[in-house]
């Protein structure tokens, strides 16, 4: 056997410099792009009682309201951009709202006078007409508002 020679220990301390604590939302983000859902909370949760208000839940559209004109809210989960073929960019969106998911379309006009709320992660309203074009219910939309985010 082979004596071993005493090794010596050396310590090293981490000192992290003080920061501000993470916004609840900035959290959420966090939750979502690490484990694909959001654990602790929704980014939505805060936004309940003014989604009741002034919109329908997405889990209440169905076939019967193709053609008719909604308001939806609810947070950006994705973005896939398009060019059409006069060579303008449109969006195919998933909005999504405490109760379900849907597709919303956008076409360059809208994305042109308002591109900043047609963003990922952002929580808007959307204005616009019920479609099941291709079977699957959609909104087209003609309007967007963001929704300002709350500070937690």
């Amino acid at each position: 056997m082979f004596a071993s020679a005493p090794t010596a220990v050396r310590t090293t301390e981490i000192k992290l410099e003080p920061a501000e604590p993470a916004k609840l939302l900035e959290k959420l983000t966090w939750e979502k792009e690490l484990l694909g859902l959001y654990v602790s909370s929704h980014p939505l949760q805060g936004f309940k009682k003014l989604f009741a208000s002034r919109c329908l839940p997405i889990s209440s559209i169905d076939k019967a309201m193709v053609n008719k004109k909604v308001i939806l809210g609810g947070l950006i989960n994705s973005v896939k951009k398009i060019i059409t073929k006069t060579g303008k960019p449109m969006l195919f969106l998933k909005l999504e709202d405490l109760t379900a998911k849907t597709e919303v379309v956008v076409f360059p006009n809208l994305l042109e006078r308002n591109p900043n709320a047609l963003q990922e992660n952002k929580i808007v309203f959307f204005a616009g007409r019920i479609d099941d074009r291709n079977v699957e219910i959609k909104l087209v939309a003609d309007d967007v508002q963001e929704i300002m985010a709350q500070d937690s």
